[in-house]
């Protein structure tokens, strides 16, 4: 089979959970020095007495970062689960904070003037990444007494305020934590991110849209935020740690405004044996929650109400000897599709242009093809943002149009230019078209090109961007495919064509009762356990 359709993606709220133990559940709890070691280790920072410089704790303390970055970098590079991976860096971590406590009863804190600036950083670094919540609410004074004499840079000073929101249930202020697996990076919720880049910007941290790439770049995978209503580790059952910086008031509670408009819901019902008919569907056989609660289907539509289709194509990179073959399967599309369902055909590079408007006319759509041709970089996130904005304006500016269904099928291999660097990033990150995307009522169909022999991919780019996209379709209700080669679009997009055929429309009253933000939803046909369907996840009240 070319086609690949995902039906039993892991569901988002299931991958934070997994982030979110993966990061919190890392440590073992005990105390790494004596309670009445504290006091003698501040009054040590707050002498100005350095002794000798001690290159053996230096080299002790290189020695820790160059065996624990050896691990992270395999980490990095992984396409599969790894236990023996994970195993061996919860190992480097109990043996890094079993040396880091060692340390700190025989020399104290690591002062820059007895072991230098780099290792002295790696202190710090060990203090975030191996110690027990326990131990590092044991050091609190020491940590404070060391930021105030400079040996703490303020950049690490806030990954440490951070570590100790997240891991106490309370999201994070600067926003530098982020839960890794191997083809997903989770960015916490944090308390006011319209202010993160000022304070920041006061703690000696890039914008936070730079640091994102940079994990991006790192990790060869997709940063994605937690919906601020999703509960962290521990919740509010641990009580909050203040430090002694200048942080934003706790938060206040959030204002939540429940429109009186319906809530809209496509829904792409699939057999759960292939070739199955689906029979005709009708109201009484959804059933819909929000927040676990049932409530009434108001609005509905059969499957063949029409699409309004947006075919977005990547023609980035060396695409000079396939433009032929992409003219042919576009053509393809034209074909494939229902007669009243409306096209138009955008493409992108570094850029994004519009082949043909809107419109039935297939004569017109096909003479459009000829327009596409071979282009240059890939800002793959830009692409779709502009797209999906294009589209809601498109519903918007009249009102016959909202009775039609919005859907953009997306073939690309999802390689975006931020994955290598900065100069040529889209200006939105992942993070924050992933938040678009569930913004908007439109589907987002995409369809994977595998290019790794065609332009170099690297297994793990390969794997982060199918990740990626199967996101994009996941929060947006839309189905995921896979074309090996550019040869197999043209049956991808006769599946494509299908699918779309047994989509349906429902809406229905938001509670009024929920506090809060963003609300879970589910979508379920009854009495038809041999059928599935695939719908978002949920949507911001506002």
């Amino acid at each position: 089979m070319v086609v690949c359709r995902i039906q039993n993606a892991v569901r988002f709220s299931t991958l934070l959970v997994l982030l979110l133990v993966f990061v919190t559940g890392a440590f073992s709890q005990s105390k790494c020095v004596a309670d009445d070691e504290v006091k003698k280790i501040v009054d040590g920072i707050n002498s100005q007495e350095y002794g000798a410089f001690n290159k053996d704790l230096q080299q002790k303390l290189l020695q820790i970062k160059q065996d624990t970055a050896r691990i992270y970098g395999e980490m990095s590079r992984q396409t599969t689960e790894s236990q023996p991976l994970e195993e061996r860096l919860n190992q480097q971590r109990e043996k890094n904070a079993a040396s880091f406590c060692q340390i700190l009863r025989q020399y104290g804190w690591a002062k820059k003037g007895a072991v230098g600036a780099e290792a002295s950083d790696i202190a710090a670094s060990v203090f975030l990444d191996s110690l027990s919540l326990e131990s590092q609410k044991q050091l609190i004074p020491v940590i404070e007494a060391a930021f105030k004499a400079g040996e703490i840079s303020k950049s690490n000073y806030a990954k440490m305020i951070d570590q100790f929101h997240i891991r106490s249930g309370q999201k994070q202020v600067f926003g530098t934590v982020i839960g890794v697996s191997k083809d997903l990076l989770l960015l916490y919720s944090i308390q006011n991110e319209a202010m993160v880049d000022n304070l920041r910007r006061q703690y000696e941290l890039p914008p936070l849209s730079q640091q994102i790439r940079r994990f991006e770049q790192q990790y060869q995978a997709v940063v994605i935020k937690a919906p601020s209503s999703l509960p962290l580790s521990a919740q509010t059952t641990q009580p909050k740690i203040k430090l002694g910086m200048t942080t934003p008031d706790d938060e206040k509670d959030e204002v939540i405004k429940v429109e009186t408009n319906l809530v809209s819901l496509n829904a792409t019902v699939m057999p759960e044996k292939p070739g199955m008919i689906v029979p005709p569907l009708n109201k009484e056989d959804f059933t819909i929650t929000e927040n676990g609660h049932e409530l009434p289907v108001e609005f509905f539509a059969a499957s063949q109400v029409p699409f309004d289709i947006t075919l977005l194509i990547d023609i980035s990179g060396s695409t000079s000897n396939k433009i032929k073959l992409i003219r042919k399967t576009t053509r393809s599309f034209i074909k494939a599709a229902r007669p009243f369902d409306r096209i138009s055909i955008v493409v992108f590079d570094d850029q994004v242009s519009q082949i043909s408007p809107l419109t039935e006319n297939r004569e017109v759509l096909m003479a459009s093809v000829e327009k596409i041709k071979s282009g240059g970089g890939s800002k793959v996130w830009d692409a779709l943002a502009v797209t999906l904005d294009k589209s809601a304006a498109l519903q918007n500016a009249n009102p016959q149009n909202r009775e039609r269904r919005s859907g953009i099928v997306f073939m690309t291999d999802g390689a975006d230019n931020s994955f290598a660097n900065d100069v040529d990033a889209s200006t939105i990150t992942f993070a924050d078209l992933l938040e678009k995307v569930r913004r908007r009522s439109t589907l987002i169909v995409p369809i994977h090109l595998d290019t790794r022999q065609d332009y170099g991919l690297s297994e793990k780019l390969y794997y982060g961007t199918r990740r990626a996209l199967n996101l994009l379709a996941d929060e947006s209700g839309g189905l995921f495919y896979e074309a090996k080669k550019y040869e197999d679009l043209e049956s991808v997009y006769d599946q494509v064509i299908n699918d779309l055929s047994r989509v349906y429309s429902l809406g229905y009253s938001p509670s009024t009762d929920s506090k809060s933000v963003w609300r879970t939803v589910r979508l379920k046909v009854k009495n038809h356990p041999d059928l599935t369907v695939r719908s978002r996840n949920g949507y911001y009240a506002n």
